[in-house]
């Protein structure tokens, strides 16, 4: 058996002829010529209604929640326990709805009087009967619906650990 020769685009002459003979009659489409449109600029959405609240970020444990304004390092300073607490309130043996009353007027009046972060204190829930503070979830739900709480996160161990939380508060001429 022979080989066949081959060209160089890889066909023999006998594959070339072929198609050749296949194409004879095929015409080469002619496109339009297109005129490309310049892309509009897009307009702004017209809202009926202002923007939402800064709203903000809770961590998966619910634990820490920050608005989303205020810049990660100072987030980070918090955490640490960096930023000293100029004010504790101490919730133990509170219902959760003295609690709530007692948090929204201290942390108002922090606010009035400039204090930039405070130390909440509302137990770890260990001796509820529920198996975990009541009061502690009730107050996170407080704090994030308050609008002069920009953050807050777990207390270092040696301000009350789990049992506790700072609070950063935006004053109100910041």
């Amino acid at each position: 058996m022979s080989r066949k020769k081959k060209s160089s685009d890889g066909l023999t002459a006998e594959d070339s002829a072929l198609f050749r003979a296949a194409v004879k009659e095929v015409q080469p489409i002619r496109r339009p010529r297109t005129v490309s449109n310049p892309p509009r600029p897009l307009r702004p959405i017209k809202r009926n209604q202002p923007l939402a609240p800064d709203t903000g970020t809770v961590e998966e444990d619910g634990e820490a929640f920050r608005r989303l304004r205020l810049p990660l390092k100072r987030f980070s300073q918090l955490k640490k326990g960096s930023i000293p607490p100029d004010s504790l309130i101490d919730l133990h043996g509170l219902t959760v709805a003295a609690a709530k009353r007692q948090l929204r007027q201290f942390i108002k009046n922090c606010s009035l009087a400039q204090e930039r972060c405070i130390l909440v204190i509302t137990g770890k829930g260990i001796h509820s009967e529920e198996g975990f503070s009541p009061l502690r979830i009730a107050t996170l739900d407080a704090l994030r619906e308050l609008p002069q709480v920009q953050a807050y996160c777990w207390a270092q161990i040696r301000d009350g650990g789990s049992g506790a939380f700072y609070v950063l508060i935006q004053n109100p001429d910041y």
